[in-house]
């Protein structure tokens, strides 16, 4: 039995097909280099988040208990060595994001942002084409890096998606608004197309295998994908988005739908949903679910019964001409809202409005009363002598809308000095600096802005 079961392995041996060690290596490292870029991308986002908090701590444990008072124009305070890694963090900050580059006629890039586009895409396509010699010798050989590149870049689909959210982990952790985030947002996105492009290219030289013909379903998504997230890129240049930004978003939705859905069917083709398209789906839908949930809990009163919405009315806005190039948006909402100084929200007028979801952005000018207050402001007597203010449970939102065109031109159009405005809110959004630990702190404002200038 023994030398029988010999023979047949044996002539199992030698028939059996040879192994191909680059097909090995190539699977392996198709899978294991997404991985790294993941590893470090991850990292990376983890020591920004550690070095925000470290910051706040280190200012809120190193701030002075001095009264205002005590400080005059003109003095002159101790130096303190437990400042200076403060002052050096200022200092890399006014470097890093006030130092400009202008690109082009239409861009003006700081040091940080073109640091990290040319980071990102330098990590992208340093493990795309590393290690890519056969086991010939031919360097920089089309099969290890053909797929490698499609699946890094469907590694990267969550974050491109998160980084394009108002409500996203990224945020939340390092600190940094979601619209500063929009950048590294379209900077994602045209890297991605890139390296899809360098795996359709590779697949086209290398020609398509039996079941990769155009006829097929997974094949034909893939084309659809490329083809909708190329035209995504395009659309994304300033100089186009700009020209009509409310259609620019109609067609950025619907072309994100469709490389969406047209993605996930090209991985699926291959059994690798898992790798970018559920958790892109994951993260887009979770986005839209926060928006709704602030939409319902901040007008809730908008979603009550006719009957029963006795206080809808109290959440109505009223829109004041201040000039020709100005408005003044006032409205209420319960208690519960809260905000910072600098935070904005996303108003929405259904009958101002032109498409059913049009919301745009505006800094909240009011402040919360720290105190309770119904309206945040100073004019305590005159709050006193109106009765309507007496037992508000609400606080007063104030918003300064410069007038341009679309949306504003159209506010003002619509403006009239006794007539109230339904208005659907959604906020707070944007991440304004935490002054805490600073003793002197100057507000610069030139022409309608606000700008933050801070003295260590």
């Amino acid at each position: 039995m023994d030398a029988s079961l010999a023979s047949h392995l044996v002539h199992r041996a030698a028939t059996a097909a040879p192994v191909n060690i680059d097909k090995v290596l190539r699977v392996a490292r198709s899978w294991a280099y997404p991985k790294q870029v993941l590893y470090l991308l991850a990292s990376f986002i983890s020591l920004v988040a550690l070095c925000n908090r470290l910051s706040f701590a280190y200012r809120y444990l190193t701030r002075k208990r001095t009264s205002p008072t005590t400080f005059s124009v003109g003095q002159r305070t101790g130096i303190s060595l437990l400042r200076l890694p403060l002052a050096l963090v200022d200092t890399f900050q006014a470097l890093a994001f006030r130092w400009t580059i202008p690109i082009g006629r239409w861009y003006t890039l700081n040091l940080t942002e073109v640091g990290l586009a040319a980071a990102y895409v330098g990590i992208l396509l340093s493990w795309t084409f590393v290690n890519t010699t056969d086991a010939t010798g031919i360097p920089v050989e089309i099969h290890y890096y053909s797929n490698r590149a499609a699946t890094i870049a469907a590694s990267q689909l969550p974050l491109m998606a998160a980084l394009g959210m108002r409500n996203n982990l990224i945020s939340w952790v390092t600190g940094i608004s979601f619209d500063k985030l929009n950048f590294l947002h379209r900077m994602a996105a045209r890297s991605l197309c890139l390296l899809v492009w360098i795996h359709a290219a590779g697949r086209l030289t290398l020609g398509l295998h039996d079941d990769e013909v155009i006829t097929n379903a997974w094949i034909r998504c893939g084309v659809l994908a490329i083809s909708s997230l190329t035209l995504l890129c395009f659309l994304t240049l300033r100089p186009i988005r700009e020209r009509n930004y409310q259609v620019f978003l109609g067609v950025h939705f619907v072309l994100v739908f469709v490389f969406i859905v047209a993605i996930f069917f090209h991985l699926r083709g291959r059994q690798l949903t898992h790798y970018g398209a559920w958790p892109t789906m994951i993260v887009w839908g979770l986005d839209r679910f926060l928006r709704i949930v602030r939409i319902v809990v901040h007008n809730f009163g908008y979603f009550l019964p006719t009957n029963a919405s006795s206080n809808a009315s109290d959440l109505d806005a009223s829109v004041e001409v201040l000039s020709p190039h100005f408005l003044r948006l006032t409205l209420h909402r319960p208690k519960s809202f809260k905000w910072r100084a600098g935070q904005s929200a996303y108003l929405s007028f259904p009958s101002v409005s032109v498409f059913p979801l049009e919301a745009h952005p505006f800094t909240i000018a009011s402040i919360p009363d720290m105190e309770g207050g119904s309206d945040g402001e100073v004019d305590d007597e005159k709050r006193k002598d109106e009765p309507e203010n007496e037992g508000k449970k609400e606080r007063k939102l104030v918003f300064f809308v410069r007038v341009r065109k679309g949306f504003t031109s159209r506010l003002l159009g619509a403006a009239q000095p006794d007539k109230r405005y339904k208005v659907f809110m959604n906020g707070p959004y944007s991440s304004p600096p935490i002054l805490v630990g600073y003793n002197t702190v100057i507000l610069i404002a030139g022409g309608f802005f606000l700008s933050f200038g801070i003295r260590s």
